[in-house]
């Protein structure tokens, strides 16, 4: 679980080359020049996916569709809760444990 505001400033701090695609976040795991990929110099650039207004809007279709099952799996037994607030290699490892 993850509060919306976390989720919003992850999301929309993402940045995408756009000759070779690498990755990067304004805050989290910036370039060494502002807005320039550190690979191939290309400009960074946000998705439009990235953007808060559509981050909103799928945080507000999952509100309605998605989060029911919350319930329904829970009472089922069959959903497990990782706390997605801590460093991505602590997600990723709650997240594999829990497949197993």
């Amino acid at each position: 679980m993850i509060e919306n505001k976390e989720l919003i400033l992850r999301l929309s701090g993402r940045r995408t080359c756009i000759k070779c695609g690498a990755m990067y976040h304004i805050d989290n795991l910036p370039s060494k020049i502002p807005g320039q990929c550190d690979i191939c110099q290309g400009a960074l650039v946000q998705r439009d996916d990235d953007k808060v207004e559509v981050i909103q809007k799928r945080l507000s279709v999952y509100e309605e569709q998605t989060a029911p099952l919350i319930q329904f799996y829970s009472k089922a037994g069959k959903l497990e809760s990782i706390d997605a607030r801590r460093s991505a290699n602590e997600v990723s490892r709650a997240l594999m444990e829990a497949l197993r």
